[in-house]
């Protein structure tokens, strides 16, 4: 059996649900549903960085990259990160 680049990514998506973690709602909308999402679209798993992003089609703000979901999550909620490089 193959498993694709898709699979992978369904499984992903339903760990990071289950391990969901705490994102306050956007700064920009104030739309709460905000979740952790890796940065790389193309990604085999390995070296992935993380965001977050504002689930409201009307703003869709994207939060800064960080190398591990928690550290995306920190930053956000954070909002210290969002003018500063890494």
């Amino acid at each position: 059996m193959t498993v694709t680049q898709q699979d992978f990514m369904m499984v992903w998506h339903r760990i990071m649900e289950e391990e969901e973690l705490y994102t306050k709602p956007c700064p920009l909308c104030g739309g709460e549903n905000t979740y952790v999402e890796d940065a790389c679209k193309e990604c085999n798993g390995d070296m992935c960085d993380y965001n977050v992003i504002c689930d409201n089609p009307s703003c869709a703000l994207i939060g800064p990259v960080r190398e591990t979901p928690e550290s995306a999550a920190e930053i956000w909620n954070d909002r210290s990160g969002f003018n500063k490089s890494q």
